[in-house]
């Protein structure tokens, strides 16, 4: 009985000691350099996500296993909070109260929110006013409702995220579809584990082979909480919306969005078992296998350094305590397997794979300096993507740091060179990493971090709504229509002018070969007739981006007056398909508008 006693008592003393030298901090390194940037990347110390360059500064959270890998290349840094699991977790249960209660007022604002505004149907890609559209918050998003010690710092733990995707099904078994295992050969993690996904569409138990399909992949680094977060907000907002926004009923109904919201489960159930207030510093998988002496913590690979393309090429670790470690081998790893072969399945044309934290947006390529092959697709998507939540965006290594190995290049893919282990997935998926989430985001000056102030959830999900909407519509055949008209009309015949700027993918129907687009005008006002009603334009995949101009004949009443409104709906859809409407809204304009002050910049002083 004695020693049976003992042995526990040694077993829990032993637990508690690995736990304790976890203990991770905040801490700021001065007069950064190219050089110094070179050093710690050299050291294994991630210098992409959570890690914010600022006048000449460095703030990043590491072990003390990395600190001391500073204090030994005289380093020199300052401790700004001593142990940030503490800190988040304080923090979290301190918030949890008021967050929730936000979270519910919000939702009844929702209820009863009315709209008067002159778009019939509207998309995301539409909208240009000026500020970004305030999301209405999913009735069934919530935050983790358990109490300290197991609110897990706001965030839904991993149990609850696999309940949440069986209440989607139950809820809306005609829109998603039951979890899957993502593995086709039912592969599972280290821990055996199963990593699911589930599909979105109108018929979510079909792979439909001329639909486009979009990626969302969240927490590939186990402890970016918010990623998560805002995946889950973002699916329950289409589920919800779907019987009231033809927007998103079209979109669902022309699309399949596919979703694996926990890429690495064995890390993140970890963090629960370590911080079950929040606040777990474990971001690799949990492969232990490696040699070396690590702090629990420590342990694993980065399953974002385990890709194929461009594997070993810089900017991570063979060193298996480093928070890089790169593992021993391109897709040593059961998570990376399973992605890889479910990814090699299907016809992704846009990615999202979420992280956090640093507001960015992050593509291809990171762990190499060539030049990427879409340039130009890649530019404008950022600036759509990125028009309200002012994301910085770009290549990895233009606006984060040298990471091969990245998922994104894998995806991508590219020319065969020296290093590149081939030429990536063969896909040409475009895919980013945004990083969700500022460093100075919280109250009483305090920052978000890797697991935010639980009331800053609902922001960051916010922020990730315009990038996740838009990448599944850049994914199919999508253009946006411009009014190139002002708002007055002086000649009783002409033509209203427009342009059809064409942005998608082309999806994965290969009949018609071209992304088809009908826009069409129609009479609302009496005193306008429309004498062409509708023209069609036919744009080749080597055309996306490109912006023609159109125009619609009309004759206006003879017995029209002055300052009388003028009013007329257009409509565009694509493959001439009634039900795959991408815009209609009503214009108004004023027929020879009374001027009452006019400035001739060319002429007048």
């Amino acid at each position: 009985m004695k020693k049976t006693t003992i042995f526990i008592v040694i077993t829990l003393l032993l637990s508690q000691l690995s736990f304790t030298q976890d203990i991770y901090k905040r801490v700021r390194l001065s007069n950064i350099s190219e050089t110094n940037i070179d050093r710690l990347h050299e050291l294994g110390i991630d210098l992409s996500c959570g890690a914010i360059f600022e006048d000449n500064e460095l703030t990043i959270e590491l072990f003390q296993y990395e600190i001391d890998l500073l204090s030994n290349e005289g380093i020199v840094y300052e401790v700004l909070i001593e142990d940030m699991q503490k800190f988040y977790s304080e923090r979290a249960i301190d918030d949890l109260p008021k967050a929730r209660l936000e979270i519910e007022q919000l939702k009844a604002q929702s209820a009863n929110r009315s709209y008067s505004i002159n778009e019939i149907l509207n998309n995301v890609g539409q909208y240009d006013e000026c500020g970004e559209l305030n999301w209405a918050v999913p009735a069934n998003w919530n935050l983790n409702p358990n109490s300290s010690p197991n609110s897990f710092g706001g965030c839904l733990t991993y149990t609850q995220v696999l309940q949440e995707l069986d209440d989607m099904r139950t809820m809306y078994p005609n829109l998603i579809s039951a979890k899957t295992d993502a593995s086709p050969t039912n592969q599972t993690t280290i821990e055996g584990r199963t990593v699911y996904y589930v599909r979105i569409s109108d018929n979510p138990d079909s792979d439909e082979a001329d639909e486009p399909e979009t990626l969302y992949t969240s927490l590939v680094h186990s402890r970016e909480a918010a990623t998560v977060m805002n995946q889950l907000f973002f699916m329950w907002y289409i589920l919800e919306n779907y019987a009231t926004d033809d927007a998103i009923k079209n979109l669902v109904n022309n699309h399949a969005l596919y979703f694996i919201p926990v890429f690495n489960p064995d890390g993140f159930v970890w963090n629960q078992t370590a911080a079950p207030d929040g606040g777990g510093g474990q971001r690799k998988n949990r492969n232990t296998s490696a040699p070396g002496s690590c702090s629990t913590y420590l342990e694993g690979v980065d399953l974002n350094r385990n890709s194929q393309y461009y594997w070993n090429n810089g900017g991570s670790s063979g060193n298996s305590c480093n928070q890089t470690y790169r593992g021993t081998n391109y897709f040593s790893e059961p998570e990376t397997q399973i992605m890889r072969d479910f990814f090699l399945l299907h016809d992704f044309k846009l990615g999202l794979n979420h992280h956090s934290y640093k507001n960015a947006m992050l593509h291809a390529y990171a762990g190499t300096t060539i030049t990427n092959p879409r340039p130009d697709e890649y530019s404008k998507y950022n600036h759509d993507m990125t028009f309200y939540n002012r994301y910085a965006h770009g290549p990895s290594t233009s606006i984060s740091s040298l990471n091969s190995g990245n998922m994104n290049d894998w995806m991508l893919g590219g020319p065969s060179g020296p290093g590149s282990n081939g030429t990536g997935s063969g896909k040409n998926t475009m895919a980013w990493t945004p990083e969700n989430g500022l460093s100075s985001e919280g109250t009483g000056g305090t920052y978000g971090g890797f697991w935010p102030q639980p009331s800053n959830y609902l922001p960051i999900a916010r922020r990730a709504m315009r990038m996740n909407f838009l990448a599944a519509y850049f994914s199919g055949k999508y253009a946006k229509v411009h009014d190139l008209d002002q708002s007055d009309i002086n000649s009783l015949t002409g033509n209203l002018n427009f342009a059809i700027e064409n942005l998608g993918q082309n999806g994965n129907d290969p009949s018609p070969a071209t992304n088809e687009f009908t826009l069409t005008v129609t009479a609302v006002s009496t005193n306008i007739t429309i004498n062409t009603p509708s023209v069609t334009e036919n744009f080749t995949a080597a055309e996306i981006l490109n912006q023609r101009n159109v125009n619609i004949s009309y004759t206006l009443d003879a017995g029209i007056q002055p300052n009388d409104k003028i009013e007329y709906k257009i409509v565009l859809t694509n493959d001439n398909a009634t039900d795959n409407i991408l815009y209609e809204a009503n214009i108004s304009k004023l027929y020879s508008p009374t001027v009452i002050f006019a400035d001739d910049p060319d002429t007048d002083n």
